[in-house]
């Protein structure tokens, strides 16, 4: 495992890719895995497990991805932190790929925020939702923030960076990891100085923006809940965007007609919902008096990190494998 982890890091999709986090000043070493769904901890630098797969083999494999991995660790009902925010309780322990249109859904149930924290969905995406190069459906990829860690370099001086637990693909090649946002950065938005807008489309760029979910919202599992998750309608226009392009990776139907298709040439032409608009309540009927009602307040849960063991790196997370390398 240990060399898995090694030559993983040298990967494109992989730069900057700390071996281990732990909570800095833990004196056990806990993980941030540990207030996750379980699932995360299970699949961390392990590969996707067959039953999760469909489409072809290897590369051509569709299994659980970012937007998959950044809603379940979160949104599963036996996690820490999904209690902690109130969520409402669900299961999310049937890893699968995700679509961008039902985690479009599901990010309806977040706010976005200026100072990320812990648990946060950090998001590279576009307003509409455009397909062409990276972006599918206005999403390009997501991954949830853990936290920054503070340490010294090899001149002593102080230096900051944030980590994020990613899965930066949905093939069978892919892991999932803790990443320095920098490598997200760098991989997902566009290169210093260059533009990021859209060719063809106007007005439109790719943005990047941490997102917090909101105190008591649902997030269900359509593919285990159905129809009483709000997603379930984003959640078949997905299956039906890909379903002939798993069939063909599956070899169980032909290429699309044409020169020059391949599988990845299906959909001829991606679904998307139309935008839901906002609803207002009924006004109240004649002669009602209306009441105004006030929202008790949430039980809200700090969480204190102990004393840093190292001063070195008090106050962040500290990646293990980064820590202990100059003593081998």
């Amino acid at each position: 495992m240990r060399g898995i982890v090694y030559d993983t890091r040298g990967h494109t999709k992989r730069k900057y890719s700390p071996l281990d986090v732990v909570f800095d000043g833990d004196v056990v070493g806990t993980s941030p895995l540990a207030y996750l769904a379980p699932k995360s901890s299970e699949s961390y630098l392990h590969f996707a497990r067959p039953e999760s797969l469909v489409g072809g083999a290897g590369k051509d494999a569709y299994g659980p991805n970012c937007w998959y991995n950044a809603i379940s660790a979160i949104a599963d009902g036996s996690s820490a932190y999904a209690r902690s925010q109130m969520l409402t309780p669900s299961s999310w322990d049937r890893p699968r790929f995700m679509g961008p249109t039902e985690f479009r859904r599901h990010m309806r149930n977040f706010t976005k925020v200026s100072e990320p924290q812990f648990g946060d969905i950090i998001r590279y995406y576009t307003d509409d939702p455009l397909y062409g190069g990276l972006i599918y459906g206005g999403e390009i990829h997501a991954a949830v923030y853990i936290g920054r860690e503070i340490y010294l370099d090899k001149e002593h001086h102080q230096c900051i960076r944030e980590i994020a637990l990613t899965k930066n693909g949905r093939s069978e090649l892919d892991f999932l990891i803790f990443q320095d946002i920098q490598g997200l950065d760098e991989t997902y938005l566009p290169a210093p100085g260059s533009s990021a807008s859209i060719s063809g489309s106007p007005g439109q760029r790719i943005k990047k923006g941490y997102f917090r979910v909101n105190r008591g919202a649902a997030l269900l599992d359509p593919s285990a809940h159905g129809g009483l998750s709000d997603a379930h309608g984003a959640y078949q226009v997905d299956l039906k965007n890909y379903m002939d392009r798993w069939l063909c990776l599956a070899k169980l139907i032909d290429l699309p007609a044409g020169t020059n298709m391949d599988c990845y040439s299906y959909p001829t032409e991606w679904m998307t919902l139309p935008p839901i608009e906002p609803t207002l309540p009924p006004p109240p009927a004649h002669g009602m008096k209306t009441m105004k009602m006030q929202r008790a307040p949430l039980l809200e849960m700090k969480c204190r990190v102990r004393s840093s063991l190292f001063p070195a790196t008090r106050g962040g997370f500290v990646p293990r494998g980064l820590a202990t390398k100059s003593s081998g």
